[in-house]
């Protein structure tokens, strides 16, 4: 699969960008804050349904527009499709395929896979549990169907169930037992079905990371699955007696007291490690770069394998924090037929027509310059 024409209007500096790319590897270049990542933001909301870089649709608006527009025409298994996405200020988003809306906009994740590698990608290390959330969900979104589905659900109960919790006063609190008491029995087989595609996802996801890194890298990373539904098959293995089940409806007065829901899979986190040891506390800037790359490489190879369809890869600024020898063990892995379509951006073009001349696959050159692209250079 392959974008070939892209139209960007009013979308960040972009007033009117329209452009045609190559099959394989389009490189990208021009000063910083010409619009290179933004090409490639407008090529990752066509195909995921949002922003990489926000999820507030306003700030994709160019300054002083009251809409923005996206249309990508795409080659899917030799057919092609046309994506296009309209944000209107106080009005629905509308994304279309082949000028059909779509009725939910769930509906379109995972029709068009797309990976994006960016500069601020090492956040997943740094930040919080809920970015870290936020981005294996979106993986297994583009491969299963039904799960986006299983975390609209999740949200919509647990953001009544929240709402039912600061609404109750004190007088109130245990007449409106009976009422969380119903969200709990439609949240319980959410949880429990969100833990399992994650858990299984994790266990087919960690060899194809582990030998991605290890092509980059000597050292021996990590990732470690932590929900409190595990909490529960640990408790099973060790014959101990409490569920989850029951532990989260014994949470119901802390969570009344808290005036949020405090246990679910809505909490779960990934812990990354270096051999034993937080790559966030004892990782150096290379190695969490590294380890970035292998999961956003990862997550390009576990997407394929499930469906058969190559993702496109884009790959923002990616040489910055690595020394020669992860470029040259990156370059190497990118070099490979494996891969598809690939957007490479760079401000330095003289390094990137060096680090990429000995590629064997076909390259295009761009220049982007004050929110406008030139031809194929």
């Amino acid at each position: 699969m392959f974008i070939k024409n892209l139209h960007l209007t009013h979308f960040r500096n972009h007033e009117d960008t329209k452009s045609t790319f190559e099959e394989n590897i389009n490189c990208l270049v021009g000063k910083n804050g010409s619009g290179k990542t933004n090409l490639l933001d407008g090529i990752y909301y066509l195909c995921i349904g949002r922003g990489a870089f926000s999820y507030t649709d306003t700030q994709h608006l160019q300054h002083g527009k009251t809409f923005f527009s996206l249309k990508g025409i795409f080659d899917k298994e030799g057919r092609t499709n046309t994506v296009q996405c309209i944000v209107e200020k106080g009005k629905a988003k509308v994304i279309k395929l082949n000028n059909k809306p779509y009725p939910k906009i769930s509906e379109h994740v995972g029709n068009f896979p797309c990976v994006l590698l960016a500069p601020n990608d090492t956040d997943l290390i740094r930040e919080s549990s809920e970015l870290r959330r936020n981005f294996f969900d979106t993986i297994i979104s583009q491969i299963h169907k039904n799960y986006i589905q299983l975390l609209i659900k999740q949200k919509l109960i647990l953001r009544q169930r929240n709402q039912l919790l600061k609404d109750a006063d004190q007088q109130e609190k245990f007449l409106k037992k009976d009422v969380l008491e119903i969200y709990d029995e439609q949240l319980l087989p959410i949880f429990k079905e969100i833990h399992r595609f994650r858990t299984e996802f994790i266990q087919e996801f960690m060899p194809i990371f582990s030998e991605i890194y290890h092509s980059l890298a000597d050292e021996e990373m990590k990732i470690n699955y932590r929900s409190h539904l595990e909490e529960e098959e640990n408790r099973k293995s060790k014959k101990e007696n409490p569920t989850f089940e029951s532990i989260f409806k014994g949470n119901m007065l802390k969570d009344l007291i808290l005036q949020r829901t405090e246990k679910g899979t809505h909490r779960d986190d990934y812990k990354f490690l270096l051999g034993k040891k937080t790559l966030k506390h004892y990782g150096s800037q290379g190695q969490q770069k590294s380890f970035v790359i292998a999961l956003k490489l990862a997550t390009f190879a576990i997407i394929y394998k499930q469906t058969q369809i190559k993702p496109i890869l884009l790959l923002d600024d990616i040489f910055d924090k690595l020394d020669e020898t992860r470029i040259k063990n990156l370059l190497k892995l990118l070099s490979k037929s494996d891969f598809g379509q690939v957007f490479v951006t760079d401000a330095r073009p003289e390094r990137t027509r060096k680090l990429l001349d000995s590629f064997g696959r076909p390259i295009a050159f761009f220049e982007v310059k004050d929110g406008s692209i030139s031809s194929n250079l």
